[in-house]
Parts: C-alpha cells; sequence; structure tokens
C-alpha cells in the first residue's frame, strides 16, 4: 500500500485512536466502499475495538476516512494481522491514489 506507515506510541493509561484517510483512484469509489464496508462488522467483534466507522467526506466522494479506537498497541497490532485486513491492504494498491494514516492519543 503506498504511503502507508504505522507506527504507534505506547499508551499504557490510554486507548489508541487512529483516523486513516484513503483517496480512491477516479472510478473506483464503488470498489474501495465495498472493500472498506465489509472490513468493518469483523473488526468490530475484535477483543480491543472500541470503535471502527467508515466515512466518506461529502465535498469529495474519492475521499474516505476511516476513525477507530482500540484499547491498546496490541490490540490494533492484532488487528493489523487479521486475514481481512490483510487482503484489505492487497487490494487497496489498486484502488487507491494516496492515504494518510493518523495515530492520536487524547491529551485530557
Amino acid at each position: 500500500m503506498r504511503n502507508v506507515e504505522y507506527i504507534t506510541k505506547e499508551r499504557n493509561d490510554m486507548s489508541i485512536t487512529i483516523v486513516a484517510i484513503l483517496i480512491a483512484q477516479e472510478g473506483c469509489e464503488s470498489k474501495l466502499n465495498d472493500l472498506c464496508i465489509n472490513v468493518i462488522e469483523p473488526t468490530l467483534k475484535e477483543e480491543g475495538s472500541l470503535n471502527y466507522h467508515l466515512y466518506i467526506d461529502q465535498d469529495n466522494p474519492k475521499r474516505f476516512t476511516f476513525i477507530e479506537e482500540w484499547k491498546s498497541k496490541e490490540d490494533l497490532e492484532k488487528h493489523l494481522s487479521t486475514s481481512y485486513i490483510q487482503d484489505l491492504f492487497f487490494h487497496l494498491k489498486d484502488l487507491i491514489e494516496s492515504s494518510e494514516i493518523i495515530h492520536l492519543s487524547k491529551i485530557k
């Protein structure tokens, strides 16, 4: 997957929030939408998954955004190694122009 790097700072006292922004290639919006929707249900069943939502930009239908919250770094790492997420990563390379992954921690 282009331009994607997962680096997480360990915070034992707080959850980890990830914002993953995917920009679809022209004409690939529907395929990307379907691919992303397919990982939501199994992800929400994972241990440590606190929130996992997919959004589309109202002003740019090529921009998809996952906002996810994980109980711990270990739970996020387990998620990233699941077969359905690995399959998502494999197919993304043909469907996206770019991506950005943002790791957030609550300040207060």
